[in-house]
């Protein structure tokens, strides 16, 4: 209720109701190219989607940047990525720039995008196994994880999707996103054809609140796909949504915090073989002091379902709002039967140093005072990086960074589906008990071809730990290993090529790569190699 109130004061930017744009998108690519170039330094990263309202602002911006370089610039930001921005979204900037008319009128596209999808491969999606410190319902799948909960069998699968949108007078839009899917198992396992519904809700913006109830996706993370709490992992879930549409400034001598974006979320996680249909409150705040510096802060707590036990109104509330709950003292272990987590990322931009980006974020599983130097290593997880924008030549890019996650991330012993949905974990596909380090670099031509390879390496371990109290009256958490197991290896690398030329309306892009895993399945000496083959094709309105 704060946030809905604290958005709609009036010093909030108006906001013009319109639809958001899917994070999976690759416009998206396009978006970071100018925000890591500092082209866009009003733009917060850390919560989409974006509308296209936002996403629209964030093209002007650019563009007036672009426009007070000097004569020719960077070749491969004015004819590239700035190019597909102004094309796909040339009736919003025209509109801000009050080239088109401000008339609350009805929109419409009764087909705004098209995609088809090809992908073969003979990687296993394997459970991730229980600790002994509980369970999560979720699967993992080296190369074909980070696909917004997109479901893949190992064999060959076929998918069609279209998108759909209209806007109304008075502020409210729908949009929907189908997905038909045809998949062959290996060994006719898993053979089918399934219709799901990736998105699907409708939104209404009144100055600057945008309210959003339905299916629809969260990502939130310093740095696009990698987020601890929502990463492009998650499949969209079911919720009702309160956010800011786009960043704003806060009245009298709170302005000086700079730019913010908040919200707030109540998500059901859908079916589950254990606490089905339990819930999932999110909230996030990112301020941007300057424009080199953006903050956010992040709780969540996974609550109820099927067979939770009842609580007090003043618990449910308490458990809500950590500054309260992590000082009061829970009668075995929880009042509540929920799983707590909160965290902070953060991200500079190093103009003077090439417009180099450097990004991190810290998740904590549990906070309790009375073990603090545990919560922040067995408990914790972490993600860090570099962003190059411009290595060597301007049309070379890369990223490199590492990530790790403690010994029970994402699960918990009462609440045994743990953080995830659809057998998706919403954060960090390495799960719990996990380290691992990545890169990327990208070439990418001004006439709209990019190739990019990805490496990782992760380690993941599969000990067994006991968690007693050391006080009687409940405190003092320890985690005690009562078997080793070995550690699964996995090296991988994909490589693929995108053809995007600037004003067209087509994507096509093809891909592949590999994974060997050494003792896979945490079993001494096993060894596998897996394939991965794909490539999907683009249409946008």
């Amino acid at each position: 209720m704060c946030l809905v109130l604290v958005l709609s004061l009036p010093f909030t930017v108006r906001s013009q109701s319109t639809v958001t744009v899917a994070v999976d998108d690759p416009i998206y690519r396009d978006v970071d190219r100018l925000i890591d170039a500092g082209l866009a330094p009003h733009a917060i990263v850390g919560q989409r989607p974006y509308s296209r309202e936002s996403i629209a602002l964030l093209v002007r911006e650019a563009r007036a940047s672009l426009a007070a370089m000097p004569a020719g610039g960077d070749v491969v930001l004015r004819s590239g990525a700035l190019a597909r921005l102004l094309a796909r979204f040339a009736h919003e900037v025209a509109r801000l720039d009050g080239r088109a008319s401000e008339t609350d009128v009805t929109r419409w596209r009764p087909l705004d995008a098209l995609r088809v999808d090809a992908l073969a491969t003979d990687a296993p999606f394997r459970p991730v196994p229980p600790n002994g410190l509980g369970t999560v319902e979720a699967d993992y799948n080296g190369l074909i994880d980070y696909r917004q909960g997109r479901t893949y069998v190992a064999g060959s699968n076929v998918a069609l999707e279209s998108g759909h949108w209209i806007q109304f007078p008075g502020g409210i839009s729908l949009q929907a996103t189908p997905r038909l899917w045809l998949q062959q198992g290996r060994q006719g396992a898993g053979t089918g054809l399934t219709a799901e519904v990736l998105v699907a809700n409708a939104r209404a913006v009144r100055h600057n609140v945008a309210v959003t109830v339905g299916r629809e996706y969260t990502e939130w993370s310093p740095a696009t796909g990698s987020g601890l709490f929502f990463s492009d992992n998650a499949p969209a879930l079911d919720m009702i949504r309160v956010a800011s549409d786009v960043p704003f400034r806060l009245p009298l001598g709170l302005s000086r915090l700079g730019l913010v974006a908040a919200t707030f979320q109540l998500a059901d996680i859908g079916r589950s073989d254990s606490s089905t249909h339990s819930r999932l409150v999110s909230y996030k705040v990112n301020l941007k002091p300057t424009d080199a510096v953006e903050l956010g802060a992040t709780f969540e707590n996974h609550f109820g379902g099927a067979g939770s036990r009842p609580a007090s109104t003043f618990d449910r509330v308490a458990d809500l709002v950590p500054f309260i709950d992590i000082f009061r003292h829970h009668v075995d272990s929880t009042s509540v039967d929920s799983d707590k987590l909160i965290g902070v990322d953060g991200r500079l931009h190093l103009r003077a140093l090439g417009n180099v980006s450097l990004f991190g974020e810290l998740a904590l599983e549990d906070f309790d005072i009375h073990r603090l130097a545990s919560i922040f290593t067995e408990d914790a997880a972490y993600t860090a990086g570099i962003i190059v924008p411009t290595l060597v030549v301007p049309a070379l890019s890369a990223r490199i960074g590492f990530h790790t996650v403690g010994l029970r991330f994402y699960e918990h012993h009462i609440l045994r589906n743990g953080i995830a949905s659809r057998r998706f974990i919403l954060g960090d596909d390495l799960g719990r008990d996990a380290s691992g380090v990545f890169a990327m670099l990208r070439w990418e031509t001004p006439r709209g071809l990019s190739i990019t390879g990805d490496v990782a390496a992760d380690a993941r371990s599969n000990d067994t730990y006991l968690g007693s109290y050391t006080n009687p009256d409940l405190t003092g958490l320890v985690f005690t290993r009562v078997n080793r197991a070995p550690v699964e290896r996995r090296e991988r690398a994909v490589v693929s090529a995108r053809w995007f030329p600037p004003g067209a309306r087509t994507m096509v892009e093809v891909r592949g790569g590999a994974e060997r895993t050494s003792n896979f399945g945490f079993v001494a000496r096993a060894s596998e190699l897996h394939a991965l083959a794909g490539v999907t094709a683009s249409w946008y309105q």
